[in-house]
């Protein structure tokens, strides 16, 4: 039924026609056969009317009605012959036709037998159903249902929408059944839904069945299901996208060249990194074209074969794999590499390997630098272990017993002597044994002999005495007879050392007792590493220097300090420390050894502390210069030499002042004063000095009364881009408005606040000013790059910065991003900072940007720039102010931009003020700069003007001399 409503052919539907025929023939048949009997009824009747006629009627009549009747009978005979031959040649012609309508009977069983098995062919692959004018389902076969996962009885009668997907609209369908209610087939792909919501999708086939008065009858619907050609067209186009998005995205160039060395395709990179337009290589273009014309200006040079020398047009070898180096007029370097392919094409590749070799370079004079290091590392450690070793050897080669105990009385060291003095407990002797352990188990042995009876708590008396004593004596004799005298002394770092000696033989001994109270005390009041006395013994010189003092007495105190000490020790090593501060002690002993009125002391560290007796002014001055040109001399230490210099401050007694603690406090002021002339000097106490104490004192109390009366306000200096003159940030500067000294900069009063503990308060201060600020901007819609605040050194001493930032920053609601705090690169460098890290890790992790200031001033290591999270760095202005004239300052200049580069830094450019400088700074690289050619430090009312007013823009544009107004004592760009 369903194969015969389906779109047949010509022959098809000719051969549908015939089984009507038939039928209409053979209707037409019989109604012949039955006028056959009626004119055999006529025929029959004639005949009888002959017989009637010849027995019923008489003689008579007969002849009077003969004529008559034998011309009716005559006319009955002569029509029942003409149809009798009628019948004859009726019944040839339906013979005939019966003949025909069998011929084509059999034809139509067997188009009806084609018509099934095609039936069959499409119901095994093609998805059928058929549909009435209203859309409702009449049929399905098994592949419809298969597909649609409905069962007949859930299709039959059901509108078609039953399997509407949703994925298309409502005009698709409109436009579908537009066109089949025309009569045209209509072809397409559809999506479906399954009985167990899955999607399908389909190629469908709709064909209108259409009754003989061209009236829609019924839909005939023929579908392949094409889901699985949907999923993976769908895989292709993500594919696709994806291969698209790598081309474009990668980060070197991507070149593809035909046969014939004509461009195929080529992604962005590819263009900047060889420095064409896609103008000037189109695709098309031949590639040997270009590099002949890169070739003959100067600018490639290849590894591998490509062009000849001269540019002649010898091809590119495709058959082989092509390595070349293009070099720009800027020093850069792209690597070139290309693959031939199967079908003669080509793909090429580029890549930028300037960074990565001058990296290589880099790390190659670092792994040099490296190997030394670790060769000079070597040698310390051997050196090292070779002085432990003498030092056990020496402590174990002497004759006495000797043990080290730490300040908790546990067991360090013992030499062999202490342990053969108890081989009775010499199991016991190991580091860590505590000295209740040590007495507790002579005891339980009786080791021990103890004349005298002992309280209940002597163990407790004697740990605790040998514990707390400076000195401690006691004498013990053992079971064997043996006495020994324990002397113990505490050390100043709380350690004990004891000494065992045997006095049996007291005379024998006598001089090792002595030698080891020497000892002891030297260990106690000289310096172990340059052999002079200590800061303990020099407290006790001094002290009994002022209780012994006479009328008449003079004398001085000397601080010195060695200058850039700490840079020794982080560019050579601790090793090579030590062994400068030994020379310099043997320097100070050789000048002692000559003037024997000069003492030095080792104070700790990098300093000495210097007491001169009875010395006139014009002596300690000579004295002061010489001990300046000894420390000069330059030290020899392995590889290299040591230029050592030193700062003095001199105190006088009774001049400067009366007591300990006024000289030695004086004596720190001049060699403060001494450090801020430049070092390598010496300098006297004056009562200029003292005048500056008492200034600094009125400023402190200014200043915190500046802070609770709210005179402290913030400046904003912008920095902009060198590339389009865009803001990329804003410095926050703080000034102070002084009731009767006017508007102060920083410099003034910064290390006032630092030095007495105003810091934290007066940089909670300017947090909230400089977050309100940005809170202004950020509302009015104007766009200021990012904030900077700069931290006081001080303020990071305190726990509390990192919540007062993070307080003001969430009161006033400002994304992180567009903040940034900047810290003096010399932090990085000082111990006292612990927190530093802690600090720069809790900032970054929070999204604010961490910047250091003054970069190149504090030398900091590159170490710290890889380890620290730091976003950017602000090129100090000493490097900017002669960048023009002064090559090495240039040269400075372009390897911290190089390095920032490599390392993904922003950078800023400080004290920019002319155009030449700027013309300077931006041949080197892009970046952001600040001073005075862009602007001079606002208010926060000028800063919003300039920013709504778009000021930035045209500044980096020469327009003839520009006038800038150094202000504020030329410190604009200061921190703070």
């Amino acid at each position: 039924m369903a194969l015969r409503r389906a779109h047949l052919s010509d022959q098809e539907a000719a051969a549908r026609t015939k089984p009507a025929e038939i039928e209409v023939a053979m209707k037409d048949l019989v109604k012949r056969n039955q006028f056959v009997a009626l004119l055999a009824g006529l025929i029959v009747l004639t005949l009888m009317d002959e017989v009637v006629l010849n027995f019923f009627i008489a003689s008579d009549a007969q002849q009077e009605t003969e004529p008559l009747f034998k011309l009716f009978s005559q006319f009955l005979l002569l029509l029942s012959l003409s149809l009798g031959f009628l019948l004859f040649v009726g019944y040839k012609n339906r013979k005939k036709q019966a003949q025909v309508l069998q011929r084509e009977r059999d034809k139509s069983h067997q188009l009806a037998a084609r018509l099934a098995s095609h039936k069959l062919g499409i119901d095994a692959h093609a998805i059928v159903s058929i549909t009435d004018t209203k859309g409702r389902i009449t049929y399905t076969n098994k592949k419809f249902r298969e597909v649609s996962g409905y069962s007949e009885e859930e299709l039959i009668g059901k509108n078609h929408r039953i399997l509407n997907s949703g994925t298309h609209d409502r005009a698709f369908f409109e436009e579908m059944y537009k066109t089949v209610w025309k009569g045209e087939s209509w072809t397409g792909e559809i999506c479906n839904k399954a009985k167990d919501g899955s999607l399908y999708w389909i190629t469908t086939t709709i064909v209108p069945i259409m009754d003989t008065t061209g009236k829609l009858e019924e839909i005939i619907s023929i579908r392949t299901d094409i889901t699985d050609i949907k999923k993976k067209e769908s895989e292709l186009k993500s594919y696709s996208a994806l291969l698209k998005t790598t081309f474009e995205n990668f980060p070197g160039g991507i070149s593809v060249f035909d046969a014939d060395q004509r461009l195929l395709l080529a992604n962005k990179s590819f263009y900047d990194l060889m420095e064409i337009t896609p103008d000037q290589f189109p695709v098309g273009k031949i590639y040997a074209d270009v590099l002949k014309e890169q070739l003959q200006s100067g600018t490639i040079s290849f590894v591998g074969e490509a062009l000849s020398a001269d540019g002649a047009n010898e091809p590119l070898s495709l058959n082989k794999k092509l390595k070349c180096t293009k070099t720009l007029p800027t020093g850069r370097e792209i690597e070139i590499e290309s693959w031939p392919l199967e079908d003669g094409s080509i793909v090429a590749a580029y890549y930028d390997v300037t960074e990565h070799k001058a990296m290589l370079k880099h790390l190659s004079r670092r792994n040099e630098e490296a190997e030394a290091s670790a060769a000079q590392l070597l040698a310390a450690q051997q050196a090292q272990e070779q002085a432990h070793k003498r030092l056990i050897d020496s402590i174990n080669s002497m004759r006495g017993g000797f043990a080290l105990w730490d300040k908790d009385a546990k067991l360090v060291t013992a030499n062999e002597a202490y342990r053969n003095y108890h081989k009775e407990l010499a199991h016991l002797i190991r580091p860590g044994m505590s000295v209740r352990e040590f007495l507790e188990a002579g005891h339980k042995i009786g080791f021990w002999n103890f004349k005298q009876e002992l309280p209940d708590n002597w163990l407790d008396i004697f740990v605790e005495r040998f514990k707390t004593a400076d000195q401690y004596e006691a004498t013990f004799e053992t079971i064997e007879g043996r006495h020994l005298v324990l002397y113990s002394t505490r050390l100043p770092n709380g350690d004990i050392t004891s000494n065992f000696i045997d006095v049996t033989e007291e005379r024998l001994r006598e001089a090792e007792l002595v030698r080891a109270r020497d000892a002891l005390s030297h260990i106690a009041y000289f310096d172990a590493l340059t052999a002079l006395p200590n800061r303990a013994r020099g407290q006790q010189d001094l002290e009994a220097l002022f209780s012994n003092k006479q009328p008449d007495s003079r004398f001085a105190i000397i601080q010195i300090d060695l200058d850039k000490f700490k840079r020794v020790n982080d560019t050579l090593g601790h090793v090579s420390g030590d062994h400068l501060l030994k020379e310099i002690g043997s320097r100070l002993a050789f000048l002692a050894s000559k003037v024997p009125s000069f003492q030095p002391y080792r104070w700790g560290g990098d300093e000495f502390v210097a007491i001169v007796n009875d010395v006139t002014s014009t002596e300690l001055e000579n004295l002061c210069q010489e001990l300046t040109d000894l420390i000069a001399i330059p030290v020899p230490y392995e590889n290299s030499t040591l230029w050592p210099t030193v700062s003095l401050g001199v105190a006088i007694y009774p001049d400067d002042a009366s007591d300990l603690s006024s000289l030695m406090m004086y004596a720190d002021l001049a060699l403060y004063k001494t450090k801020e002339m430049g070092r390598d000097g010496y300098q006297f106490f004056s009562s200029d000095m003292k005048e500056r104490l008492d200034s600094e004192a009125s400023i402190e109390a200014d200043v915190r009364h500046a802070l609770k009366m709210d005179e402290f306000e913030l400046h904003f200096q912008p920095q902009i881009s060198t590339i389009d003159e865009s803001i990329t940030g804003i410095e926050a500067l703080v000034r102070w408005n002084h009731p009767i000294r006017g508007q102060l900069p920083p410099g003034l009063f910064m290390g006032i606040v630092e030095a007495n503990g105003m810091a934290s308060a007066l940089g909670k201060t300017i947090f909230e000013k400089a977050m309100w600020s940005a809170r202004q901007w950020i509302d009015e819609g104007l766009s200021f790059g990012r904030l900077s605040v700069n931290l006081s050194p001080a303020h990071l001493q305190r726990q509390t910065l990192i919540d007062d930032f993070l307080q003001s920053m969430e009161k006033y609601d400002i994304n992180p991003d567009l903040l940034a705090v900047e810290l003096l690169e010399g932090i990085l460098l000082d111990d006292q900072y612990t927190n530093i890290n802690e600090l720069f890790e809790t900032l970054s992790a929070r999204g604010v940007h961490v910047e250091l200031d003054d970069f190149g001033t504090g030398y900091a290591s590159l170490s710290h720039l890889s380890s620290l999270p730091i976003d950017g760095i602000k090129i100090d202005r000493s490097f900017v102010n002669n960048i023009v004239v002064n090559k090495k300052q240039k040269a400075i200049v372009e390897v911290v931009m190089s390095m920032s580069r490599m390392m993904q830094l922003r950078v800023v450019c400080e004290g920019v003020e002319t155009h030449q400088q700027l013309a300077t700074v931006s041949q080197i690289a892009n970046c952001s700069i600040q001073g005075y050619l862009v602007s001079r430090p606002l208010t926060f009312e000028g800063m919003t003007r300039w920013i709504r007013e778009k000021r930035n823009v045209g500044i980096l544009t020469p327009s003839g001399p520009r006038q800038i107004r150094k202000s504020h004592m030329g410190i604009a760009s200061s921190g703070m």
